[in-house]
């Protein structure tokens, strides 16, 4: 084939070649444009698909959070009942004991003269009939007469056995005695028996503290705040209330108050006509100016946000002092001078309630915020005041004197002693 022919059929094959190129470079791209719109459909479709899972993880975490907090609320109405129920058994029982300490004196001596009238009406029956000795209508007084003072020594009796069983037991049934008067005669029956969850250290019904009347109401009110709330079943305000004696109407002096919780437990315990002393330290005034402690005491009505030191407080001032979870910061040097500022400001006779974490030789008890219960003892002597009591009613076996206080797993259930101590009279 002559060489020109072979030039124009390989001209024309590249002519043909470059003429198909086009066609096959749109067909690649249509192929990438179709891949790449693949591609963000994927893309799409698993970022639909996290936010689906996000949703619904979102919607169980809501379910989860709302059955917790349901939970969480059905457990402080029934701790709240618990307690409103132990303390109005309590309620009970004191004015149940206060009747019987009132009345019973009254009904003895009454109990002798009904004795004393029927002798003598039996006695004049039979003179003025010239009768000889014997059982008359007078007797029968007599007779109602000694068994009304039979039954009313019998019930103290029992009375104080059950007192006896109750220090070992915490658990006391006061007899009860109801006293009606009816016309001139006066009768008795060992007619109810209130039962009574009595304080570890074995309070006694006429060691009992007249509170103000509201307070059981103050503590499960709204207005106190949730976490005090769920802390009342640990820290039992009630019983520490009883045992440093509270009376309605009295000064009362939360030392070192921190976040206020004695501080409420205190002003609902005296009452209106009482007054808390709330001491937060110069230290509280760093912060806003300590606004958030003096919104407190406004909201209490009866507090008074105090920021400067005990021992600037006017000496036998204060009627019941508290100084709760201070102790562990302190050590021998520091104790004394602490302890004698409390002793100095209380009244003759005033008590105070010194509360800390249990401690164990063992441990490093400074970092776990702890303390030997026997190093405050010492340093309570050494300060001056009398030990009434060292009660165990804060005390819990399911503490682990090893961990922090802080620690999660404790769950803020921790080991707590308490010293009930007073000034001498003197």
């Amino acid at each position: 084939m002559p060489k020109g022919v072979l030039a124009t059929l390989a001209a024309e094959r590249v002519v043909g070649s470059a003429r198909r190129r086009p066609h096959v470079v749109r067909c690649a791209e249509t192929v990438a444009q179709e891949r790449a719109r693949d591609a963000r459909g994927a893309v799409l479709r698993r970022r639909q698909a996290v936010d689906a899972l996000g949703i619904r993880a979102n919607s169980l975490l809501d379910r989860r959070s709302f059955v917790a907090r349901r939970a969480r609320a059905q457990v402080v109405q029934q701790g709240r009942s618990l307690v409103r129920k132990d303390v109005d058994a309590q309620m009970a029982a004191e004015v149940a004991a206060r009747l019987a300490r009132h009345g019973g004196t009254a009904f003895l001596q009454r109990c002798d003269l009904v004795v004393d009238h029927g002798v003598q009406a039996a006695a004049e029956r039979r003179a003025s009939r010239g009768v000889a000795p014997g059982p008359q209508r007078g007797s029968g007084m007599l007779e109602r007469g000694r068994r009304g003072r039979g039954r009313l020594l019998a019930g103290e009796t029992h009375g104080a056995e059950h007192s006896k069983r109750s220090v070992a037991n915490r658990v006391a049934i006061l007899p009860v005695l109801v006293v009606s008067t009816l016309g001139d005669h006066m009768t008795v029956s060992l007619a109810a028996r209130a039962a009574l969850v009595a304080c570890s250290f074995g309070i006694t019904a006429t060691a009992l503290a007249d509170i103000a009347p509201d307070f059981v109401d103050k503590l499960a009110a709204e207005s106190r705040p949730l976490e005090d709330r769920v802390r009342d079943g640990a820290r039992r305000p009630y019983q520490v209330m009883q045992a440093l004696g509270v009376n309605a109407g009295q000064t009362l002096l939360d030392v070192g108050a921190g976040g206020g919780w004695f501080t409420r437990v205190l002003s609902a315990a005296t009452g209106p006509n009482g007054k808390v002393i709330a001491q937060f330290g110069p230290r509280a005034l760093q912060r806003e100016n300590g606004q958030a402690q003096k919104d407190l005491a406004a909201s209490l009505g009866n507090t008074e946000a105090y920021f400067g030191n005990v021992s600037e407080l006017p000496a036998n001032s204060v009627d019941a002092a508290i100084t709760a979870l201070n102790m562990h910061h302190m050590n021998a040097e520091r104790a004394g001078p602490y302890l004698k500022e409390i002793l100095a400001v209380l009244k003759p006779g005033g008590r105070a309630a010194i509360i800390d974490h249990v401690g164990v030789p063992t441990a490093n008890n400074g970092q776990l915020h702890r303390m030997l219960p026997s190093d405050v003892k010492t340093w309570i002597q050494q300060a001056g005041f009398e030990i009434v009591a060292e009660s165990d009613i804060l005390r819990t076996t399911a503490d682990d004197h090893t961990l922090s206080v802080e620690d999660p797993r404790l769950g803020r259930d921790i080991d707590q002693f308490m010293f009930i101590v007073r000034k001498p009279q003197r």
